[in-house]
């Protein structure tokens, strides 16, 4: 007889009966041994990509929150360089020749929007008439000339924005 069979006695009579094959045979013990594994090896696997994956978040987060100060910021830029020029239109105007309008140290305090410089236009015969200073603050913009004491309003915006 081969070996795939072996000798059963039952009730004093032998038979032939296929003989038990081993529970575990090789390919057997890798398929085991990998589903015991498999947990070590998925978290092995899970957590440095779960940390990776918090990290790339993270970036995101903190580069999407960069880019809306950048753009807050650019924002709040153009307001101000709007105001400017809001600022500087309305006191050319309040000169005889607005367009012959020349300004320097033109500034913008942040905190209360008010701007400051000096402005020069020509008079009636063309010349330069010399320069005077201005202040545009939330209400109003005043131009202040060289010894004026009847502007006082102007004077006062002036010394409390500009200085």
């Amino acid at each position: 007889m081969s070996n795939e069979f072996g000798r059963r006695r039952w009730k004093g009579s032998e038979e032939a009966v296929p003989a038990a094959k081993p529970a575990i045979t090789g390919s057997n013990t890798w398929m085991i041994l990998l589903l015991l594994l498999a947990p070590l090896i998925i978290g092995a696997l899970y957590f440095p990509v779960s940390n990776y994956i918090a990290r790339r978040a993270e970036e995101n987060s903190r580069l999407k929150i960069q880019a809306a100060i950048a753009e807050a910021s650019r924002l709040q830029e153009l307001a101000l360089q709007a105001r400017i020029a809001s600022v500087k239109e309305t006191a050319a105007g309040m000169l005889k020749n607005p367009e012959s309008a020349r300004f320097r140290e033109v500034t913008i305090d942040r905190k209360t929007r008010a701007v400051c410089g000096y402005i020069n236009g020509t008079n009636s015969y063309g010349g330069y008439a010399g320069e005077m200073k201005f202040v545009g603050d939330k209400e109003m913009v005043y131009l202040i000339k060289p010894n004026d004491p009847e502007n006082q309003a102007g004077i006062a915006a002036y010394n409390i924005n500009c200085n």
